[in-house]
């Protein structure tokens, strides 16, 4: 497999050789070939110079000419492999450093309001608990409404911005943009969530109106926890996010390099037994 590690292993192998013939360039070093160890007759120093001579067709001054030029045609084919590997393992490493961060802020966010518990304490007392009198005040009621709240507003600010990140980046992949696609589903049954205080825009992007949702809460809170709990916008959020972590390495397309996987070894084996032969 063409990877970063071969690619510079070969590269520094290159390099070794340049500074062990002192060459500053590929003609330099197998020009240097032709007056080095030339009386050797050991197995690496026949072995190499057979590797050379066939490779272009033998014959000592048309051998070093042509394969000058194809280890240099080579060694450019791969700095340009090694900057898109480069370039590659940046960009995939950051997008996968935000993807995993904003799916795990979703899936603990849309698990709080998925597992909420949404029946209400009905309050028994006015004003509280007094000696001898224990019930359920309607500031009871108003805590656990402002609870709810506020986990369905940490959903819909983590549900916004995994949402926002595959729509950035949406045509990196079908899977991407699959996802983003299906980010925008709130859309569709966005005349039920309006109803309850959670507008949601033409990208499917949610916005919270606070009294609206208190108001739905006092007056039916179990309506509003099968629209938006468990079996509702939390539970679909949930079970959505655990299928993009599932499918992860489809989501960042894989890089196509110019140079052959075939080339690149011989090239390695090459080099292998050219700095042998200097050591």
């Amino acid at each position: 497999m063409l990877t970063l590690s071969s690619i510079g292993k070969q590269s520094y192998m290159m390099y070794q050789i340049m500074q062990k013939t002192n060459s500053s360039s590929a003609t330099d070093y197998f020009s240097s070939l032709s007056s080095k160890k030339t009386s050797s007759s050991s197995s690496t120093d026949l072995v190499t110079r057979s590797i050379l001579s066939g490779l272009s067709g033998g014959g000592s001054g048309s051998s070093t000419a042509a394969i000058s030029k194809l280890l240099s045609e080579k060694i450019a084919t791969q700095k340009k492999d090694i900057s898109s590997l480069e370039d590659y393992s940046k960009n995939s490493t950051a997008f996968y450093k935000d993807f995993n961060a904003l799916t795990s802020e979703l899936k603990n966010s849309s698990l709080a309001l998925k597992n909420t518990d949404f029946t209400l304490s009905t309050p028994t007392a006015s004003t509280g608990t007094t000696s001898g009198t224990t019930g359920t005040t309607t500031a009871d009621k108003d805590k656990q409404i402002a609870a709810i709240v506020a986990n369905v507003k940490d959903f819909a600010a983590d549900y916004n911005k995994l949402g926002s990140f595959f729509q950035d980046n949406a045509k990196l992949s079908s899977t991407t943009s699959n996802f983003a696609t299906s980010f925008k589903a709130a859309k569709y049954n966005e005349r039920a969530y309006e109803s309850i205080g959670i507008n949601v825009d033409s990208s499917g992007k949610l916005s919270i109106d606070d009294k609206k949702l208190t108001a739905a809460l006092n007056s039916d809170s179990k309506s509003v926890g099968q629209l938006i709990g468990g079996s509702g916008l939390a539970g679909t959020a949930y079970n959505k996010t655990n299928a993009a972590v599932n499918v992860s390495d489809n989501l960042y397309p894989a890089l196509k390099l110019s140079g052959s996987a075939s080339n690149l070894n011989s090239m390695g084996s090459l080099l292998g037994l050219t700095l042998d032969f200097y050591t």
